[in-house]
């Protein structure tokens, strides 16, 4: 396992053998960009996650992800700031680093358009605006993520 990949890990304390959970926290950094976490965002979060960004293998894994992502929403929802993305950022690099180019080009495309998601998710109904600092967020990490 690549050593970026260890110290994101550790740092946001993500289960052995669970190394594309890290996939999940983009979500977090856009949702949490504006300053909030709504429920709305929240719920996005837990879909996207659930159905395109890592999608669990069994019943087990299901319950390990649904628990994880409990918590880490919890955990941000709280955060005043965010941590630093460069940690993040080189990580999810390193997992990528591994896939076939056409894995890695169609795993960075689902975390992407999740992303937007769930920025969309906390305009009005209708009228799926991204804020400023969710497009900021956005343009940043996956101007960081090759």
């Amino acid at each position: 396992m690549d050593d970026s990949v260890k110290k994101a890990m550790e740092k946001f304390d993500v289960p052995t053998g669970h190394e594309e959970f890290l996939f999940i926290f983009p979500l977090l950094y856009v949702a949490k960009a504006d300053g909030s976490l709504s429920l709305k965002e929240a719920y996005k979060v837990m879909w996207s996650a659930m159905t395109a960004v890592t999608p669990p293998k069994g019943k087990e894994e299901q319950k390990v992800l649904q628990d994880f992502l409990k918590e880490q929403i919890t955990i941000f929802k709280t955060k005043k700031s965010l941590p630093d993305s460069e940690i993040l950022t080189n990580a999810i690099n390193g997992i990528l680093s591994q896939y076939s180019p056409d894995q890695a080009k169609a795993t960075r495309k689902a975390m992407y358009d999740s992303c937007l998601k769930v920025a969309k998710t906390s305009g009005p109904i209708f009228r799926e605006k991204v804020s400023e600092a969710e497009r900021n967020m956005l343009d940043s990490l996956f101007s960081d993520i090759q």
